[in-house]
């Protein structure tokens, strides 16, 4: 399988338990990789031979900027089930989703994130 990655993405989302998050908001870095053959597109050069990484994007940004999750699991399992949904090519994803600056005491720099890898269910 091929991989296509998009890295540094960062959105505005109101994700998280505590109200001050789902309130006021904040930024969320998100990395996406996902899985696919990428023969024909390597040899046709066409955008139809592959999954367009636009489109993908598109999809990340309304899930990100859109209904709130509590947990950042539950988001990444959003756009998992949208990226996998979006095209039957694509066989893997692996999403990390990153809180830039989350709510901790004493912190004022880090972050935390949650990673989630899956194939398709076959």
């Amino acid at each position: 399988m091929d991989e296509i990655r998009l890295t540094g993405l960062t959105f505005f989302g109101r994700h998280g338990v505590n109200p001050e998050e789902t309130n006021l908001g904040q930024r969320f870095g998100i990395d996406v990789s996902f899985w696919l053959d990428l023969t024909k597109a390597i040899s046709s050069d066409k955008i139809e031979d592959t999954v367009s990484y636009a489109a993908i994007f598109k999809l990340i940004r309304r899930e990100v900027e859109g209904a709130p999750s509590q947990l950042l699991e539950h988001l990444a399992g959003r756009l998992m089930d949208c990226i996998l949904g979006h095209d039957p090519r694509i066989q893997k994803v692996k999403v990390c989703i990153t809180k830039l600056n989350p709510p901790l005491a004493g912190s004022v720099t880090g972050s935390v994130s949650v990673t989630l890898e899956r194939g398709r269910q076959n």
